[in-house]
């Protein structure tokens, strides 16, 4: 299978542990800036040590404000692994399955499948692609007027051909529109 399952499992369990360590650090940090901001409003209140105060309260201000980010991080970071989780089962219960029919078969829009599966190759989580990204140097392919990429571009005529490849005018069978 060219998901690795069991390196996804280790990973996103570290990642879960790295994001619940990284929220409660930033809840005490969120905490301790707000004791530290009430503390230092007291003191410039009271006129007890205001330069102190000052310091107290521009402290409890940073710190809330990092608290937060931290918090915020980690539940970014525990959200994108669920996803990813999601992902992971969804290849499992699919294994033989092409990353374009993974397409239809998860309902995803192709831009959010590329992003989980390129997040997951630079995770470390892909032992291998299924099918080549790229064709090799100089590979002109077997692709000819009337064929049909993806399940979805019917090939109509080449428009021409270069260095970099061939330009094909093609038309979306679903909506009939051309490409």
């Amino acid at each position: 299978m060219w998901y690795d399952l069991r390196r996804h499992r280790g990973r996103a369990q570290r990642e879960r542990v790295l994001a619940v360590v990284t929220g409660l650090l930033g809840a005490a940090l969120l905490l301790l800036g707000i004791f530290a901001l009430a503390v230092g409003v007291v003191m410039v209140a009271t006129d007890d040590h205001v330069a102190v105060g000052v310091l107290t309260t521009i402290t409890g201000v940073a710190m809330t404000g990092l608290g937060g980010l931290a918090m915020w991080r980690a539940r970014a970071r525990w959200r994108r692994w669920s996803e990813l989780d999601r992902v992971a089962a969804e290849l499992e219960r699919l294994p033989t399955m092409p990353p374009a029919d993974l397409e239809v078969a998860l309902g995803w829009p192709r831009q959010t499948l590329a992003l989980a599966l390129l997040e997951a190759a630079c995770a470390g989580l892909l032992s291998e692609l299924p099918t080549p990204l790229f064709g090799e140097r100089g590979d002109r392919g077997e692709l000819a007027p009337g064929d049909v990429l993806d399940g979805r571009f019917r090939l109509q005529a080449l428009l021409g051909e270069g260095g970099m490849g061939r330009v094909f005018r093609a038309v979306d069978v679903f909506s009939g529109g051309p490409v």
